[in-house]
This record gives C-alpha cells, structure tokens and sequence, in this order.
C-alpha cells in the first residue's frame, strides 16, 4: 500500500507576491512527478493592502476542489488567526485530517520543490533516518534550552503517528515553550518531539540547503551540495525537471 502524502503550504496573502507563490507550487506540482494524495493550501487572514490580494482570493477560491493533473485533490483551508504563523497553519493541517494521511509535507508558499518525485524522497529519507520529523536543516544554534535540537530551515516531512502523540498532549503540534514572535515558532514547533520521546534529523547530509536572506535580498547556501530537494522560490532556476 502506497503511503498516503499530505503537501501542506503555509499561504501569507499579505504580500504583493502571494499569487505569484501560489501559482508556482501549483506549476511545479504538475511539472515534477509525484504521489501526493493532497494539497492543502493554509490561508490565515492578512490585512488587504495590495491589489495583488484581490487576485490571491480569486486564485484561492479557483483552486478550492479541484485537482492537480495526477488527480490529487486541491483544498484551501481558512484559519481564524494567524496566530504561530506557519507553524500555526501547519497545525491546524494536522488538526484538520489527523491521520487520515501517513505523511504531511510541511511548506511555505515561498519554499518549493526541486526534482521529481521528491515526496517519494523524503518519505524514504525519514523512513531511513528512523525519525518522527524530517526538516531541511537541524539549527546549531543555543538560542532555546540547552540540549534541545530543534529545526533551523523547517520546511520537510513528518510522520502522522507521530504528530498523533503530539496533538494528544498539547491539543495542537506546538508547545508554548517561546512567545509567539516569528522563527521563535521553529522551537515551539520542535520541542514537542523531545517531550515526546521522538526524533528530529535533517536531510542535510545529503541535500544542499539553499536560503533567502530577505533582509539582505540575498541567497545563501548554508550546506552546499549538488543535489537539491526543497529551496526557496528565488532559487526557482535551479529546478530539475528530470
């Protein structure tokens, strides 16, 4: 039996370049070969500042039920905050489908797929590390509790029994470790697999981990490697078709 894949986006409409997102990840869904079983694009509410947004909500609607050309199914779901940002929306993926998948696929509009099959990838990737969530980059930082590893670039994959335990212990996939204050939201979304008893690894080891630096407008590489799985959108050219 096929292992049935959630691709989850964390959509931010507050931005000029919210409908460009969106329309790349469905391009390259249908571009890239894959079994994902699922789409689920994740919208919180944003204040409408842009003309832009106008045609992100007419985008959204439009997508909502269909389908991408392998037949996955397309779904927006509305959350009523925005509260964790995108930790919050993947969240409340979960909350919305528990384990009605096997995987989730947890992305941000501005983080996209880079060769084919890449869901087949990671779900072969965590199955081979023998851990509960698979992130592009583990942080080496010491910015949270001593000992604790938590996801630096956190775009991956994670296993829905796992979550599962999670969810039964806090009510959501997140703890309350950190304020709610932008990449704080990386430990308060890790941090439960530790108090759980489950493992976090990255796919560093064999995937180069490309990055955005948007305070400076610049992209930075911080593994570098020839080979490439999930990137930021700015890193679109180098996407393998084949």
């Amino acid at each position: 039996m096929t292992d049935r894949v959630n691709y989850v986006v964390a959509c931010w409409g507050g931005r000029t370049q919210a409908i460009e997102y969106i329309e790349t990840q469905i391009e390259l869904l249908n571009k890239l070969e894959n079994n994902v079983a699922q789409v689920t694009l994740v919208s919180p509410p944003y204040e409408h500042k842009f003309p832009a947004n106008t045609r992100f909500e007419k985008a959204l609607k439009d997508l909502d039920g269909t389908k991408l050309d392998n037949g996955a199914p397309i779904v927006v779901l509305r959350r009523t905050t925005n509260d964790n940002i995108s930790y919050g929306s993947w969240s409340d993926a979960y909350g919305k489908y528990h384990q009605k998948f096997d995987y989730y696929i947890f992305m941000e509009d501005d983080y996209i797929p880079a060769c084919p099959k890449f869901d087949d990838i990671l779900v072969e990737l965590i199955k081979e590390k023998e851990c509960h969530y698979l992130c592009a980059l583990i942080s080496g930082t010491t910015c949270g509790k001593a000992g604790i590893m938590h996801a630096g670039v956190t775009v991956g994959i994670c296993e829905s029994a796992a979550m599962e335990k999670i969810w039964q212990k806090y009510g959501s996939l997140l703890s309350d470790d950190f304020a709610d204050r932008h990449w704080w939201n990386q430990m308060n979304f890790s941090y439960p697999y530790h108090y759980c008893g489950l493992k976090i690894d990255h796919f560093a080891h064999k995937y180069g981990v490309p990055f955005w630096y948007g305070a400076r407008s610049q992209l930075m590489h911080l593994i570098q490697g020839d080979q490439l799985l999930l990137m930021p959108i700015q890193h679109k050219a180098a996407v393998k078709y084949e």
